[in-house]
This record gives structure tokens, C-alpha cells and sequence, in this order.
């Protein structure tokens, strides 16, 4: 056994390494340098001198352990040890069999302090800027409370003394949404160890905000909770624009949900294409990777990469160290055959010459966010009634045809369409069947339109139509068949059937002409056509226009 392997081959990592050899009076064969100080030793030189089994608590905790190793050939498990400068540390320890040739069967593992540890409070404070979120720790035995600067300003508070205790906290939350968040806080405690839910809290100022809190219980080695640590996120915009969205749209049953945020560090070699790979556990979460069956690494991570996305993620990966970190947004394909939308932010840390050490970032779930993105541009950009263009939407392609005439001289033209006598439709049948018939209408001149062209509600009964690549007479032509096929079509409201008919005027885009004039002169040209007797086509330059 080289007696400096895990020193040499593990010195920076930021969890422990270690070899033992098995049975109740096992000793420490190797380990890093990270065990030594997690484990409170001034050397790993000091920490070999001591047995494993002088750490902990209880020795039934070590015998429970290593029967489970020995039953499944591996084991993962979080306990509370005493440190050689004697303090009580939280630790997840993880450890196989291995056959060593020549020397026999060892225990290798790893130690990753959960408590205190610098490495991880690094990880947590790019993750908490990145999300902007707050941390509290709450002693359960006395109610004294400790929180961050960020979870402060989210109270609208400066002074730590003024969210001290558990009773403060309290009078902050809305007296209706209390029983419910001590509800499933109390439920974590009693059973899952975990708890997320939202409630309200009335700042200082008299804002009202609503608090979305996530977080685990801690229980001693007895059972009994030792603290509280959790994290709160103020989720007033998103849920307010989420109540609107519902009122508005009335097609959301339930809006985003929040994201998950996990944490890694990568120790990338040569082209950062390759190298080792730590993952937290919520990183495991999001990927669906059991921690148990699955060992991360750069390689392993870029298999799980959706292969649309594999050159974006390579190359803001690969330019990390000339940028000092990368974000991107990609795909990833989970062992379910679920495929979800992860933002990934990452930081390099340099070492000694300049030269990368490790790069630690976080990765979100941002599915729901992304598919949410895209229902909301879609609103903004249609007419919930007839589907087509608004005409905000409409008015940004016109404007981008007009600067593709200036440029390259490419024609285009206009189709100003309007119900004819639409008033009197809607004061006989109602606005329901009024609205009935856009709708019919709006479908009946779909199936006649070429794929280039775009139509639009440009405003009550009135539909606009761009012909890119079109002049005037093609335009005019299509014009007459969309009128003709309107007067044709039988349209069914409310089980009766009824006829309709509409004017149009058309225009076409010539030079020193601007876009607004050339809109102008569709709907001069449409006017036209309703003084004429309506259910007529006008194009201007002609019949006197």
C-alpha cells in the first residue's frame, strides 16, 4: 500500500478520503488531508495515529455501519462524530470493501462534513446569490433564531436582534397563514426531516410579501432535534404574476413551481472536457441519479447532456477559464426518459500560477420556468380570441419587412380585411356569437393563406395581412379569394347557421413611401370598399384611389 496515494492523488478535495482496514480494532491506512482537518487532527501524519472507532458517539453507530457494508458491499449514511479538538461534527460518511492484490481487504470511503464546512458554505453563498435567497438556523430547545443579511432585507429588516427568536418570526407571519407553515414545519420534524411551504409575513414597512421557506430538521444523536436550517425566498413578483396570468388567461391551473437548486465542484484536466466530479445531493435529485449507483464525473455529466445541446455546454465550458466561469442553459436526459431544461452557473477558482484549481457552481430545474416563458411570449404575441397575431405582434413584422425593402428592396403588401356590418351582427345575436364568427372567420382565411404570409387581428372586427415577397397585384388576387371564400362559407352560431360577408382594401409598398402611409392607404382603401356598396375588393392606385 502507497501510504501517500490519497494525500497526493486527492489533496485538494474538499471531502475526505480514507482507507481503514476492516474488523472492530480496523486502523487508518491512508486518508487526505481533508479527513484530517474535518476529523480535527493538525496532519493526516496525526490522524493515523488514531483509531477510527475513537470518533464516535456510540459504537453501535460504527457496528451498525459497517454491517451494512459488509451485507451490501457498500453503505451511505449521516452521523455526528467527535473531532480530536472536540467538537461535534455532522458528517456523511460513504465506504465499500475493496480487494487490494498483495494485501488483502480494506475499507475505502469518504467523510464530508455537513456542519460548518468552508468548502461548503462557499458552494452555499454562490448558490444563495445566484437564487437570492435567505438562511436561517433555529435552535428548537430555546427559540433563538440566526439569520443572514439576506434573509434580513427580504423582512425588510437591518438589525439581526429584531428577527432573534422563533416568537418575532411569528408575529411577522399573517395570523391565517400560521397554523398551516407550523403545520408542515411540526410534520418535518415528526417525520420527513424535510419541509417547504409558503405563507405571507407583513413587513415593517407595511408591505405584505409572500415567503416561499425550504428546509430540514437536525436531530441529535438521541433522536431529538438539535436545530432547525432552512432557506426563504420571496416569491411576491412570480406569484403575483402568476395570479394575474390566471385571471387573465384563465388556462393556468397552477404557475411555476420553484426550482431546485443544487451545488458541484469539478476538477477538470487539460481540455476541462475530463476530470472528477462532486455532486450535492440535489444535483442527484435533478439529474434522477440514485447517489448509491451513480458516480459523477465531467465525462459521465456530458452522457447525460441532451445531444442537441453537447456543443453549447462544450464550448462555455471550454472558454470557462479564459471568461473566469460560464452560464449556459441546456437539456438533460434522466434515466426515466425525462428530459428537463437545467441552468447551469459555474466559477473558476485558480490555483498557483494561474492555473485552473477547480470550477464550483449550482444547476437549477428551470423546466417549469422555461415552459412558462414560452406560454406567456405566446399570449403577448397572439389575440386570445382568434389565435392570430395581435397587433403589437404584427406591427414588429411589418416594421421587420419594411427594413427588409429598404435594405434589398423586397416587396411586400397589404390585406385590410373588415367584417361588414359587424355591429349589427352583434346587436342581433349578442357578443358571443359576434365572437364566434371572428373565429370562423379567422380560420376560414387560415386555410387560404401561403405559409409566408401573416395575418393578424389588427383590432375589433378588423384583420390585417402581410404578403412578404408580394406585390401589388398577387395581393389583390388573394384579396378577391379570401372575399369570395368569406361570402361563401356558412358560419354556425349557437346551432344557426348565418352568412357574412367582408371589404378589403390592398396595398402595396413603394419607394419614398412609409410604413405607416402604406397602412394608411389599405385602410383608406378598405373605406373604399364599404362606400361602395362593401363586399368588394379596392386596391389603391385604382378606381380613383
Amino acid at each position: 500500500m502507497a501510504t501517500d496515494s490519497l494525500r497526493s492523488r486527492f489533496a485538494h478535495l474538499p471531502v475526505g478520503m480514507y482507507q481503514t482496514t476492516p474488523g472492530p480494532q480496523g486502523r487508518f491506512l491512508d486518508a487526505n488531508a481533508a479527513l484530517a482537518e474535518i476529523l480535527g487532527a493538525a496532519s493526516v501524519d496525526e490522524l493515523l495515529g488514531h483509531p477510527p472507532a475513537s470518533f464516535y458517539l456510540q459504537p453501535s453507530n460504527r457496528d451498525d455501519f459497517h454491517g451494512r457494508v459488509r451485507a451490501h458491499g457498500a453503505a451511505r449514511e449521516e452521523f455526528c462524530l467527535l473531532t480530536l479538538d472536540g467538537r461535534l461534527a455532522w458528517v456523511v460518511k460513504a465506504a465499500q470493501y475493496r480487494e487490494v492484490p498483495g494485501f488483502g481487504t480494506v475499507i475505502e470511503g469518504t467523510l464530508e462534513d455537513v456542519t460548518d464546512s468552508r468548502v461548503v458554505e462557499q458552494r452555499l453563498t454562490l448558490a444563495l446569490d445566484a437564487g437570492g435567497l435567505g438562511v436561517f438556523e433555529l435552535d428548537p430547545l430555546t427559540g433563538s433564531v440566526a439569520v443572514d443579511g439576506r434573509l434580513l432585507t427580504l423582512y425588510g429588516l437591518s438589525d439581526p436582534e429584531d428577527l432573534a427568536s422563533y416568537e418575532q418570526w411569528r408575529s411577522m407571519v399573517l395570523p391565517e397563514d400560521l397554523p398551516d407553515t407550523e403545520a408542515a414545519v411540526h410534520h418535518a420534524s415528526a417525520k420527513t426531516s424535510y419541509w417547504d411551504v409558503t405563507f405571507r409575513i407583513m413587513r415593517p414597512d407595511g408591505a405584505c410579501r409572500t415567503v416561499r421557506s425550504f428546509g430540514r430538521q437536525l436531530l441529535g444523536v438521541d433522536g431529538a432535534p438539535v436545530r432547525q436550517v432552512g432557506i426563504n425566498e420571496d416569491i411576491t413578483d412570480r406569484q403575483e404574476a402568476e395570479d394575474r396570468l390566471l385571471a387573465q388567461k384563465q388556462w393556468l391551473e397552477e404557475a411555476q413551481q420553484i426550482a431546485r437548486l443544487g451545488y458541484w465542484v469539478s476538477y477538470p484536466r487539460g481540455d476541462h472536457a475530463h476530470g472528477a466530479l462532486w455532486w450535492s445531493e440535489m444535483v442527484y435529485a435533478i439529474f434522477g441519479q440514485d447517489p448509491e449507483q451513480f458516480t459523477p464525473s465531467i465525462e459521465a455529466f456530458y452522457a447525460l447532456v441532451h445531444p442537441a445541446d453537447r456543443d453549447a455546454v462544450d464550448t462555455a465550458i471550454r472558454n470557462a477559464d479564459r471568461h473566469g466561469g460560464f452560464s449556459v442553459e441546456h437539456r438533460i436526459l434522466r434515466p426515466d426518459g425525462d428530459v428537463r431544461w437545467v441552468s447551469e452557473l459555474g466559477r473558476v477558482i485558480y490555483g498557483e500560477e494561474a492555473q485552473v484549481d477547480r470550477v464550483i457552481g449550482v444547476v437549477q430545474d428551470i423546466t417549469e420556468q422555461r415552459a412558462l416563458r414560452e406560454e406567456l411570449a405566446y399570449h403577448a404575441a397572439h389575440d386570445p380570441l382568434t389565435a392570430l397575431f395581435n397587433r403589437r405582434q404584427m406591427r414588429l413584422r411589418l416594421e421587420q419587412a419594411y427594413a427588409a425593402y429598404q435594405r434589398h428592396g423586397t416587396p411586400f403588401a397589404l390585406i385590410l380585411l373588415d367584417i361588414d356590418r359587424f355591429k349589427q351582427l352583434n346587436d342581433a345575436h349578442g357578443h358571443v356569437s359576434g365572437d364566434q364568427v371572428l373565429r370562423q372567420v379567422a380560420e376560414a382565411m387560415d386555410t387560404a393563406l401561403r405559409t409566408e404570409d401573416t395575418a393578424s387581428r389588427w383590432g375589433g372586427e378588423e384583420f390585417l395581412i402581410l404578403l412578404e415577397r408580394s406585390d401589388q397585384e398577387p395581393a389583390a388576387e388573394l384579396a378577391e379569394r379570401l372575399r369570395m371564400l368569406i361570402a361563401e362559407s356558412i358560419f354556425e352560431v349557437h346551432a344557426e347557421t348565418m352568412r357574412t360577408t367582408v371589404s378589403a382594401g390592398v396595398a402595396a409598398i413603394k419607394p419614398g413611401l412609409s410604413l405607416d402611409d402604406l397602412i394608411s392607404r389599405a385602410d383608406q382603401a378598405m373605406y373604399r370598399a364599404k362606400a361602395a356598396g362593401r363586399n368588394q375588393v379596392v386596391v389603391w392606385g385604382r378606381e380613383g384611389l
